[in-house]
């Protein structure tokens, strides 16, 4: 790939009837230090105030399309990838923000490297849930790591689509899947490994995520993850699919209170392979059978030193 001295970047801001939003993300795109960019907003058919929203904006940078039916997210971003002009793209969901330095110091980092083209960089994010804030990653991956075990083992690992750069034609080579409505975004970490990306992470908060619960997210819904995981086993290591069976099944289930004895054997499965403690059992357990409230009124009773360890 030929360097450029002032390389264009585009960023992808897929949104759906985000029109309270999407004023914020977009001053969030236009902020940036690194002012060689566009900002390709992709309407997912939005039926509330988007459009207006958007072509409120009086600036060349702004590129606004919107698609035709409502097709989700992969169809969405995968959009905004071929329309881009960049030689780098990265991608903003549009309820995050970013520090103003967030392309800047990525595009310094990747162009350091020695195959631009076949980097994927990320950065720690700032997450914002129920008024508190955390930072994660809390490590970069290690060099031997799979990307699986990485972010699905543990609670440090974590690759944010909203902290993404890589260039545009590893972007246009790995398209979002856009049969999957869930987890569309580990889909595309096992195909990259799968290619022999080199992963790039930058030990800095650029992305604020707010994960505040809406009603409309789709990683909020009640899904079940089991067909994802039967077609994705091959990409995990044991662990990672144990991991993967209590975060995209198990839990899931327990939030619509559905399939309780399959979401019980899973959970012994996980639990005969040590990859739960007895207390993180006990306690899944408990929220399987009994409803949020009883559950409640029952955690209530519990010593609070014991509680603590329940919760850990």
């Amino acid at each position: 790939m030929e360097a450029e001295e002032k390389p264009l970047v585009s960023v992808i801001i897929p949104t759906y009837n985000r029109g309270e939003l999407i004023s914020r993300t977009i001053e969030s795109a236009l902020a940036q230090s690194w002012q060689n960019i566009e900002v390709i907003v992709v309407d997912d058919a939005s039926t509330d105030n988007t459009r207006t929203v958007v072509e409120h904006f009086i600036d060349p940078k702004i590129k606004y399309f919107c698609l035709e039916k409502n097709s989700g997210p992969s169809t969405a971003r995968n959009t905004g990838v071929n329309r881009s002009q960049g030689q780098f793209v990265t991608f903003l969901d549009s309820d995050d923000g970013w520090n103003t330095q967030k392309i800047e110091q990525q595009l310094a980092a990747i162009r350091q490297q020695a195959d631009p083209g076949n980097v994927v960089c990320y950065t720690k994010a700032i997450i914002v849930q129920d008024n508190n804030t955390s930072l994660l990653p809390t490590r970069g991956k290690h060099e031997d790591e799979p990307v699986g075990d990485y972010i699905l083992c543990g609670s440090d690992g974590l690759i944010h689509t909203s902290s993404l750069m890589l260039a545009l034609d590893l972007a246009l080579a790995n398209p979002f899947p856009v049969d999957q409505n869930i987890f569309e975004d580990w889909d595309l970490f096992l195909r990259l490994e799968e290619k022999g990306v080199n992963w790039l992470y930058l030990d800095q908060p650029l992305i604020t995520w707010n994960n505040q619960f809406r009603e409309d997210r789709l990683t909020q819904s009640e899904h079940d993850g089991s067909v994802w995981l039967e077609e994705h086993k091959h990409c995990l290591s044991k662990k990672a699919q144990n991991a993967f069976s209590l975060k995209g099944i198990v839990r899931p289930l327990i939030r619509s209170r559905q399939r309780k004895l399959y979401s019980l054997k899973l959970l012994l499965y996980i639990f005969s392979c040590n990859d739960i403690s007895f207390t993180q059992f006990l306690k899944l357990t408990l929220k399987i059978f009994l409803s949020p409230t009883i559950a409640k009124q029952l955690k209530a009773l519990v010593p609070f030193h014991f509680r603590r360890q329940m919760d850990s």
